[in-house]
């Protein structure tokens, strides 16, 4: 899961005054830490992304004798190790060194390309405005490095669709995960599992835009990829299927929403155990589509038991809490019974303070669950 901080202005502002009007203030907190969340993760390296299935040579470019590639690889196991710990200065500072290093005996390489993009990975976690200047010099070394029909030339176009996505232009970032998607068919299959990947990125992209009937098949399709490839109990195929869940509770195809998340929940719970988060997920959204149909009864035992399960593992001030108890605050206020909401608006409002206080200077920086080069 990835971490989302909220803006302590806006927190303070939200948790100041009295209980009245709680549930739409937390609602608004709630909105702004959902969205932050809903981000993609950085694109990686294809050579690096391998898990269970070889790669076709295809994805690989044959290392040419270089007496500098042993270093340059220690220097960028550095720069990830620090990204990885959030040290975005010293990252970038490593890879603009070694960039410069790279061009000084003038390389043209596989090193340029790599520290170009964690420059410009670097500059997007803190924000900076040529992010996106960063991420197209990636996508034009990688061009000319690789070729523009090659794996990595896909990676980077997913690099600034990413970045385009987290800021709220999916227009922008849906041609970009289209090039990319049909860079993979040709240079890896049709039946890769990351054809599948490019697959779900788009197809969840345009839910989020509201394109429902195009999601729909890509969704469908990396379903087929991940269950042929990976097995149909494998973590990506129950991905996507409650990506399609989620899709059907969205178009109000309520039977097939709920056959999904019954059948997600079952797996993911003989694979995870009764108490891992992405089993939370699941419950969370069972319980909104039970609010929906009325089985509030149901719902409340739902969203108590995600609640319990999101305080064991992320902790009784996490934003996820915040999430679920607005959950509970409107089914305990939709029946009227205001005894039973508010000790939970103000367990709310001390979380909004309590997080206002932590994050003074926040940084909406997306720890990357894809590998990096």
């Amino acid at each position: 899961m990835r971490i989302a901080f909220i803006d302590p202005e806006r927190l303070r502002a939200l948790s100041n005054g009295s209980l009245a009007g709680a549930g739409i203030r937390i609602a608004a907190v709630i909105a702004l830490s959902i969205a932050a969340v809903a981000r993609p993760t950085f694109a990686a390296e294809p050579e690096q992304r391998q898990g269970a299935l070889a790669r076709p040579v295809a994805t690989q470019v044959p290392a040419a004798p270089d007496r500098f590639a042993r270093a340059d690889a220690a220097a960028l196991s550095a720069i990830r190790r620090s990204f990885s710990r959030e040290g975005y200065a010293d990252a970038e500072r490593m890879a603009r060194e070694l960039l410069a290093q790279a061009a000084g005996r003038g390389a043209t390489g596989r090193t340029n390309w790599a520290a170009t993009v964690w420059i410009a990975r670097c500059r997007a976690a803190t924000r900076q405005p040529d992010a996106e200047t960063w991420f197209t010099r990636a996508i034009e070394g990688a061009e000319s490095i690789f070729g523009p029909e090659h794996a990595n030339c896909a990676s980077s176009l997913d690099e600034l669709a990413d970045y385009y996505r987290v800021h709220g232009r999916p227009i922008d970032a849906e041609p970009l995960y289209q090039r990319a998607l049909a860079i993979r068919e040709k240079a890896l299959g049709e039946w890769h599992p990351e054809t599948a990947d490019n697959l779900a990125v788009l197809g969840n992209l345009r839910i989020g835009m509201g394109n429902y009937d195009a999601a729909r098949p890509l969704l469908e399709r990396a379903l087929d990829i991940r269950q042929h490839a990976l097995g149909a109990a494998s973590k990506e195929a129950l991905d996507t299927q409650f990506d399609l869940a989620r899709l059907a509770h969205i178009q109000r195809r309520h039977d097939d929403a709920e056959k999904l998340y019954k059948r997600v929940l079952a797996k993911r719970e003989a694979l995870l155990g009764d108490s891992d988060p992405e089993v939370a997920t699941v419950l969370d959204a069972m319980a909104r589509l039970n609010m929906e149909l009325g089985r509030t009864p149901l719902a409340e035992q739902q969203f108590k038991r995600v609640l319990a399960i999101r305080e064991r593992s992320r902790g009784r001030d996490h934003w996820e809490i915040l999430a679920t108890l607005n959950e509970l605050i409107r089914l305990y206020q939709a029946r009227g019974n205001q005894s039973a909401a508010r000790p939970l608006m103000e367990r709310a409002q001390a979380i909004l303070r309590a997080n206002a206080a932590k994050h003074k200077n926040p940084v909406n920086s997306p720890p990357p669950t894809r590998s990096v080069p």
